[in-house]
């Protein structure tokens, strides 16, 4: 008997599409939270200077990451095979 379409019953783990997918969504619920924390505090650590400079310039990383990160899917997309080597090239 086949267990897959079970949810109550662990079945077998498919590795593929979906785990890639489920982890990019991940990754994105995980930012967009860490974010959203950081603005709160940021906003909200004015008797603190230093703890609100902290999370500026933590929010300020993040934001820079998801930037490059976004950069580098449009260049692959962009020249497939032909960006890995300019993209991974040490500068």
């Amino acid at each position: 008997m086949d267990n897959v379409g079970n949810p109550a019953v662990p079945g077998p783990v498919r590795v593929g599409a979906a785990t890639s997918e489920n982890t990019s969504d991940w990754r994105r619920t995980t930012s967009s939270a860490a974010k959203l924390f950081l603005r709160t505090v940021k906003e909200t650590s004015d008797a603190f200077p230093p703890l609100k400079s902290v999370a500026a310039g933590l929010c300020a990383i993040l934001d820079n990451c998801e930037v490059r990160s976004t950069f580098v899917h449009l260049i692959r997309d962009a020249y497939g095979s032909r960006s890995k080597r300019w993209l991974t090239k040490k500068r």
